[in-house]
């Protein structure tokens, strides 16, 4: 059985998109920088929070040139997103992207997003100090 422990949550406030994948749009980006300061070398994406994001616009979720998921924005310009089952096995070197379908202009959207990672993979037990 797995044993998670929650990581702190990681808030991007999108920009003009600097990934090439989504030219003019909005992009909230969750680069190598970010994803180191969760401290363990293995971890999961199982949870994003949206806020400000434009009704009726939809993002997709991209790592390098892969679609991993996507959803549609619901009345008040927030949405939750929740991953089902085991989430997304994630290092700290596998960038991963928001791309909203809508211009980069106005108020950009916000996400949060929440990881978790498995205290019985060896490397993380010791990058917790063991099991903290």
């Amino acid at each position: 059985m797995t044993s998670y422990k929650t990581l702190p949550p990681l808030t991007t406030t999108a920009a003009a998109d600097k990934s090439g994948f989504n030219p003019g749009n909005w992009t909230n980006a969750y680069d190598s920088a970010q994803l180191a300061t969760l401290f363990v070398p293995y971890f999961e994406l199982y949870h994003l929070a949206v806020t400000s994001a434009q009704v009726g616009s939809a993002l997709t979720i991209q790592q390098n040139r892969n679609r991993w998921g996507g959803t549609s924005i619901g009345p008040g310009g927030t949405t939750e997103y929740h991953l089902s089952g085991s989430g997304w096995l994630l290092t700290p070197s596998r960038e991963f992207y928001i791309l909203w379908n809508y211009a980069a202009s106005g108020t950009p959207p916000v996400v949060t997003a929440w990881f978790r990672y498995d205290i019985d993979i060896p490397e993380n037990r010791a990058a917790a100090g063991g099991g903290l």
